[in-house]
């Protein structure tokens, strides 16, 4: 896959500007086992408009596009009779002129951020009846080089994530469309300032549900927030803590 994109940004109103961007992407994918294991790699160049920012003492600050190289390669593999599968992938982010803010709140471009890390994602049916999804990330994201801040962390940026969900509908005629489900989700800490002072602790929030299902109709009960968690969003908003929802659908 190989493409070139142009883009034409322009705001006419006062103190306005006009940013016109090209962005290429390349990708490629090889079946190392026919339908099995494949190998995969990505070039993209992507951009972010940016409009002027009214700095804390009245000024304008206009910023350019916002620029990023991203590079990505790995495996995707499947057993046979889907079993088994899952994908592992790394991935390495520059971006050259760097958009930040201070703890002031004065916007900047000045710097050269990286964002790299890891991503692995697994998916299973050993059983009928059984399924099993879970996914992890890992990501680094810093600003390499800058006035100010160098080597700190990106805010809202936690370093790993993880993710997990298992479902089991129950194999007895008499139980048929009856199904259970139970997952979680973890996030480490991220920061909310630029110089990695305050952070957002990091949680563990883990959720059941029962349902039970037939051709055109369902029925779903979940309990979020097993453990009653305290936790916060990347931009410290509180999030709910233990809840119950009951669902019902219907398809035509």
């Amino acid at each position: 896959m190989l493409s070139l994109r142009y883009d034409r940004f322009e705001q006419t109103y006062e103190g306005g500007f006009v940013q016109p961007s090209l962005s290429p992407k390349l990708g490629i994918v090889y079946q190392v086992v026919k339908d099995q294991v494949s190998l995969f790699g990505n070039f993209m160049n992507g951009f972010r408009n940016q409009g002027p920012v009214e700095q804390p003492n009245g000024s304008l600050f206009k910023p350019k596009p916002v620029f990023a190289n991203q590079l990505e390669g790995g495996v995707k593999a499947e057993l046979p009779g889907g079993k088994l599968g899952g994908s592992v992938s790394y991935y390495y982010i520059n971006i050259d002129n760097a958009l930040r803010t201070d703890d002031a709140q004065y916007s900047f471009q000045d710097g050269r951020q990286v964002s790299k890390g890891i991503e692995v994602e697994l998916t299973a049916n050993p059983v009928a009846g059984l399924n099993v999804i879970a996914g992890y990330g890992f990501n680094e994201n810093k600003f390499v080089k800058a006035d100010v801040y160098e080597g700190k962390f990106e805010t809202q940026a936690p370093q790993h994530i993880v993710n997990y969900w298992l479902s089991y509908r129950l194999p007895f005629q008499v139980l048929k469309g009856v199904g259970l489900g139970f997952g979680g989700n973890y996030v480490s800490e991220s920061y909310l300032n630029s110089s990695n002072t305050y952070a957002i602790p990091a949680y563990h929030v883990t959720n059941a549900t029962a349902f039970y299902q037939r051709d055109k109709w369902k029925l779903g009960l979940k309990l979020n927030n097993l453990s009653n968690a305290k936790y916060w969003d990347s931009v410290g908003n509180p999030q709910f803590t233990r809840n119950f929802v009951a669902t019902f659908s219907f398809r035509f």
